[in-house]
């Protein structure tokens, strides 16, 4: 819990740093490739997460892997996070990041669930619904879920809206079970 706070705090430094030096979208950029590295290579979120390695050599490797690959201000954040003993806490401080971002930006993130994949057309006359309803940018993610039987839910922020045959038959056995 603690370090969840501490996440969210570091996060939205970066991003008040990054918005004062007009620097947000550079910054953004290299978070996405600091999270494509954690989450790509088991070896670097190892490296980031172990508490055996001193703080000199995971700078030292900051340089050696980052150094002239992302901005001048997300390397000397990664150092800091360093010198703080804070590296662990990176991949959490990427997420505050991102969910910040989006909410900076006006960027709703959409999870369209479904038995198959909605056709193009589907995809923007939804995503075309839910931006005239919001008032904000739709960026759509979409899964098959074959145990939804037909139909589809979507999922933004706090909302879930239930089209499925799934909840349609749990209803159902609910009024049958009440009756």
């Amino acid at each position: 819990m603690a370090d969840s706070r501490a996440a969210l705090r570091y996060a939205r430094a970066l991003l008040g740093t990054a918005q004062e030096l007009k620097q947000l979208d550079a910054v953004n950029t290299d978070v996405l490739l600091i999270d494509g590295l954690l989450k790509g290579s088991r070896e670097f979120r190892l490296f980031m997460q172990s508490p055996v390695i001193n703080t000199q050599r995971k700078k030292s490797v900051f340089t050696e892997v980052l150094k002239g690959n992302v901005s001048e201000l997300m390397f000397s954040f990664l150092i800091l996070l360093a010198s703080k003993k804070r590296e662990m806490i990176v991949p959490e401080i990427i997420e505050q990041f991102k969910i910040q971002y989006d909410e900076l930006r006006g960027i709703m993130n959409v999870t369209l669930r479904s038995v198959s994949k909605f056709s193009p057309e589907q995809n923007t006359a939804l995503v075309k619904k839910l931006q005239d309803a919001t008032k904000k940018t739709v960026r759509l993610e979409e899964v098959t879920d074959a145990a939804l039987i037909g139909g589809f839910t979507v999922s933004y922020g706090d909302t879930v809206l239930d089209g499925s045959v799934l909840r349609q038959l749990a209803v159902l056995k609910q009024q049958l079970t009440e009756a």
